[in-house]
């Protein structure tokens, strides 16, 4: 049946945490922050925002018995109440991610006839980069267990964390053999 097929709602949904929820085995995991953003303010938005602070790290998960690797990024997302929310996004998804990050830069409200317009690129893990143009723009990350970070009213913040992604995805090309 199709419910069969279906994965658990608590399944590991990328190679990274698949990679790490193995029984039985040795893991390592071997991390360095590319980047942490923080903001505090939302301006003059009236929006209430979960979290405040955006730590990205590239990670390498590692099973020294099979002799495997398995590489890409850890996004710590931190706020209010001590809440955090990890979301892990495979080196493969990196070209999609940034391909995704551009077009909601460009996003041009005017593609509608409507006030406004909401762009999103989602990851494997549930993560979502948005943008909402319009009267207001907004652009932030929704994390994949719910909350959410206010990058910036402009694009700025964005960018900034594309930055980031480039970043990490300069330094999984150094560490990663061919």
């Amino acid at each position: 049946t199709w419910a069969a097929d279906t994965p658990k709602p608590d399944a590991p949904k990328t190679k990274l945490e698949q990679f790490s929820a193995k029984h039985g085995s040795l893991t390592l995991r071997a991390s360095t922050e590319v980047a942490k953003m923080s903001w505090h303010k939302t301006g003059d938005l009236d929006f209430q925002q979960t979290f405040n602070e955006i730590k990205v790290e590239v990670v390498e998960i590692i099973n020294p018995t099979e002799n495997t690797r398995a590489y890409g990024l850890r996004f710590e997302l931190s706020g209010k109440n001590s809440r955090k929310s990890i979301s892990w996004l495979d080196a493969d998804e990196l070209p999609s991610l940034l391909k995704g990050i551009d077009y909601l830069l460009a996003l041009d409200a005017n593609v509608t006839k409507l006030a406004s317009v909401t762009g999103f690129y989602r990851t494997r893990d549930g993560m979502e980069i948005q943008a909402v143009k319009g009267d207001e723009s907004v652009f932030g990350v929704k994390a994949s267990t719910g909350g959410f970070a206010v990058f910036e009213k402009d694009e700025a913040g964005l960018k900034k964390f594309r930055d980031a992604i480039v970043t990490a995805q300069t330094k999984i090309a150094e560490i990663k053999p061919e």
